[in-house]
């Protein structure tokens, strides 16, 4: 198993004998859309080409490369989550959703650091969220995953929140029970 997901690795970086099959069949052509993406948010930095206006703006943003390696191809979403936002919204609405991602990535950190014992749940959620942001690097911006995508991320920082509030409410009453004592 170790040496096939290899082989497959390697042929997404147009490495090793599938590089023919996997790179050029569907890892070029995201190449080009997630290029696309790029040059709409340089061309329009503060407000994108709006949402779901990655289709109506494709061809003016390709390259010449592009339209010489097939003129028929296009697209109507950048499929890469993160370059989808950024080209419907702007570099301002990129910089928010990936903030809220830090935001999950930094409440994953604090609870590993609070917590002593295995958690089931957080751990399932923590590893849902990582498979969701891996999917999202090559998936279309589509509700089926968008709805795993936020509810995960906002699980994330709940939980710990819920963490913290937890922690700091049993710090205080811990602090105070201790006064009453010393108090009598």
């Amino acid at each position: 198993g170790a040496i096939a997901g290899l082989v497959v690795l390697a042929g997404i970086f147009n490495k090793g004998p599938l590089a023919e099959i996997i790179y050029k069949s569907s890892l070029q052509v995201r190449s080009f859309y997630w290029e696309a993406a790029v040059r709409m948010m340089i061309d329009h930095p503060f407000f994108g080409v709006g949402m779901d206006g990655f289709g109506d703006w494709y061809r003016r943003s390709r390259t010449q490369e592009i339209a010489d390696f097939n003129v028929g191809i296009t697209a109507d979403t950048a499929h890469n989550i993160p370059l989808d936002i950024g080209s419907g919204g702007g570099i301002p609405l990129l910089l928010i959703y990936l903030s809220l991602v830090g935001l999950a990535l930094i409440s994953i950190v604090k609870i590993l650091n609070r917590t002593t014992s295995f958690d089931l749940v957080f751990t399932s959620v923590a590893a849902a969220w990582f498979a969701y942001q891996a999917q999202s690097l090559i998936s279309i911006n589509q509700l089926g995953l968008g709805v795993w995508g936020w509810s995960l991320t906002g699980l994330l920082i709940g939980y710990a929140s819920k963490l913290m509030a937890v922690e700091a409410k049993t710090a205080f009453h811990e602090k105070s029970s201790k006064r009453l004592r010393v108090n009598k």
